[in-house]
């Protein structure tokens, strides 16, 4: 029999919940959409999925285990049930027991249960496991379906602007920020303000306020750092974030003072820019190979391909804005002579892509009509996708896609259709 202790989980559980269950606010893709089974027969379950700072991870479990305790029945990924939570010989000491838990490498585990969303701040690979101090000794299994978003990154600007104490009024960064830019701060340095029997202090200011109208900002901490936009003055400090909702205007910085240039000392912020991105468009460009296993038809045909696209604002979506017509004229060796087949896309043509892992995976339907009556037209659904065999993910502006389908209907019915295009973008995304 198995000892356990009557701990408080609610006070554990709500801490995690607070700690890593932030909610990002910025668009993200997902880059991961998996389910992993973790039989009570092991004690975790690698699932090759690597973290990086930032995700965004949502998890649902079903699913039941009898954990080998006699007397017992099954359980679900929640745990028991009963208040009994873990003593300090299980894998989360204080949660409940027999639950489903993940892990980041070697690190604490943290609570899944039934389903949590978290955003990760440590990078590392994610395994899964059951809170239980013998596992293996019992029976049954949760499944667990794993997605990872993560925040493309869109930091446009990122320069460090040093605001010295003897500088008389604001200091220009250059920058121009623009509506909807999210401006982060992050400040270091001290200055001495002139101020005789005092010290120095930092880019928060000394904890007084004055509310003295000869400051630029009355209401901020004098002699802290500040921030500029639209004629208008912000508080900065150490690490301050502002969303600029006004018009374009440029980012000055300086220091809450009254009396600017008699003191010593500087500050240093590095100040970076975050920009709600535009769709793009591009042009993906290069040749193509288009091959058919029908005994009729020329292979391979060999076109140079340039399609109109664009990458959607945040960098998530793909899309094919025109697919010209590719047209071959062959021989058909029988006594109706020639055809012209001609491949057009009639549905799909919009995907994803991942601008971290440069993925990108774009379904679409072509249509092979025939100038030969006889003949009928075919249709074919694939994925062009940079994962097949073959492919390759983007990098450096080029990428490979390749996707195979079995055509439906017409004479090409059964056959498959085999397309490779390899090309760059321009402009990149």
């Amino acid at each position: 029999m198995r000892k356990a202790t009557h701990l408080t989980y609610l006070f554990a559980s709500l801490f995690l919940l607070i700690v890593l269950s932030a909610q990002s606010a910025t668009a993200q893709c997902a880059v991961v959409d998996q389910t992993f089974n973790v039989p009570e027969n092991v004690r975790e379950v690698d699932t090759g999925i690597s973290i990086s700072p930032g995700d965004t991870v949502t998890f649902s479990a079903a699913g039941n285990v009898w954990a080998g305790v006699w007397l017992t029945g099954q359980n679900g990924p929640a745990g028991w049930d009963n208040l009994q939570t873990a003593p300090n010989d299980y894998p989360l000491p204080g949660a409940r027991i027999y639950s489903l838990l993940g892990r980041i490498d070697r690190g604490t585990p943290f609570y899944i249960g039934q389903g949590t969303e978290l955003n990760m701040s440590a990078p590392g690979r994610l395994f899964l496991l059951i809170n239980d101090n013998v596992p293996a000794n019992g029976s049954g299994q949760f499944s667990s379906h794993i997605q990872v978003s993560r925040r493309p990154a869109s930091f446009l600007i990122d320069q460090t602007i040093t605001v010295p104490e003897n500088v008389r009024g604001d200091v220009s960064t250059g920058i121009t920020v623009l509506p909807g830019d999210r401006i982060q701060f992050q400040s270091t340095g001290s200055i001495w303000a002139g101020v005789w029997l005092t010290g120095q202090n930092g880019p928060d200011g000394w904890e007084a306020v004055n509310n003295d109208n000869s400051y630029p900002l009355p209401s901020a901490r004098i002699y802290s750092l500040l921030g500029r936009l639209d004629g208008g003055y912000f508080y900065v400090g150490q690490n301050g974030e502002v969303r600029h909702s006004g018009s374009p205007s440029p980012l000055f910085l300086r220091i809450n003072d009254n009396v600017p240039g008699n003191g010593s000392g500087q500050f240093t912020s590095r100040v970076r820019v975050e920009r709600a991105g535009m769709p793009l468009s591009s042009t993906f460009s290069g040749p193509g190979r288009f091959t058919l296993n029908h005994p009729n038809t020329p292979n391979p045909f060999n076109r140079t391909i340039s399609l109109p696209v664009e990458f959607s604002r945040d960098r998530c979506n793909l899309s094919i804005i025109n697919f010209p017509p590719i047209t071959e004229t062959f021989d058909t060796h029988t006594f109706l002579g020639s055809n012209t087949t001609t491949i057009t896309m009639i549905r799909g043509g919009t995907g994803s892509f991942d601008l971290t892992s440069g993925i990108i995976s774009i379904p679409v339907t072509l249509r092979f009509s025939h100038s030969l009556a006889t003949d009928g037209s075919s249709t074919c659904d694939l994925l062009l996708t940079t994962e097949a065999n073959g492919g390759q993910r983007l990098s450096t502006g080029s990428a490979t896609l390749v996707g195979s389908c079995r055509c439906e209907e017409g004479i090409l019915d059964g056959s498959n259709a085999t397309f490779v295009v390899t090309g760059s973008f321009s402009p990149g995304p």
